[in-house]
């Protein structure tokens, strides 16, 4: 990481991870919490589009920060 945790930056970044933290714990690609399965079932839609569940490799690379 380039800057130091003393700059208001940095502050402001952690505060935008922690809000874009699912309730599961885990963090998705774009989206917090979009995870209805309902949408899954919409007949004209891509239904791994409109999910965005937390993974491994984005938790990961949070908690590796």
């Amino acid at each position: 990481f380039a800057g130091r945790r003393d700059e208001p930056g940095y502050t402001a970044g952690v505060k935008w991870l922690h809000s874009m933290q699912n309730k599961d714990g885990g963090w998705g690609a774009f989206d917090r919490n979009c995870n209805l399965e309902i949408l899954e079932h919409l007949p004209w839609a891509d239904h791994n589009a409109l999910l965005d569940p937390s993974t491994a490799d984005l938790t990961g690379r949070i908690i590796e920060f």
